[in-house]
């Protein structure tokens, strides 16, 4: 009987967690675990709330970066949009 209700408590956290309480699993190129809830990749951008001071690769820029999450973000778009 005793493990009858330890599997219902179990249950019902469970279905808690999974209604609005589970965070996205996403961690960025540098460790840091997403912060949103559960969310499709498409329509909402991951975030780890974040946020470094980059160098250009002249070395003469700075501008603060949000941390990536994926390899594009991190050596492609942030050094185009600094560059520009």
């Amino acid at each position: 009987m005793h493990k009858q209700y330890l599997k219902q408590l179990e249950n019902d956290c469970l279905t808690i967690w999974k209604q609005g309480r589970q965070l996205c699993e996403s961690i960025s190129l540098t460790g840091n675990p997403c912060v949103n809830e559960m969310h499709d990749v498409a329509l909402k951008t991951h975030n780890s709330n974040v946020i470094t001071i980059a160098t250009s690769n002249c070395g003469y820029h700075q501008k603060e970066r949000i941390d990536p999450f994926n390899l594009k973000d991190a050596n492609y778009t942030f050094y185009k949009i600094l560059f520009f």
